[in-house]
């Protein structure tokens, strides 16, 4: 999830009256390993994502929230997606380590 999603969703729900607990996320339901393959993607790395000799427990859980509430009592739909924050934080940290 995007840090201007979040900031996104704080400012609007606090221009509302609406009370209670609402969900952020966004649409970008992907696993751990795929996410590590976006970023080798997105940043042409030539690294390699290896494994480790245990199973990870989390491997089959998926955080799949509904935003529909979010949506509804505040109008939050999210405007980032997963290759969007992957780029900028590629960019920064390149940016900032050329400038070191």
């Amino acid at each position: 999830m995007h840090v201007y999603d979040i900031a996104q969703a704080i400012y609007k729900a606090i221009l509302t009256d609406a009370q209670g607990v609402y969900n952020l996320g966004s649409h970008n339901l992907i696993s751990n390993r795929d996410l590590a393959q976006k970023c080798i993607d997105i940043t042409q790395s030539s690294s390699q994502i290896i494994y480790a000799d245990k199973e990870d427990p989390m491997d089959t859980y998926i955080w799949n929230v509904s935003l529909e509430k979010t949506r509804k009592d505040i109008g939050y739909q999210p405007q980032y997606d997963i290759e969007d924050a992957i780029r900028e934080i590629y960019e920064y940290e390149k940016n900032n380590s050329e400038n070191q």
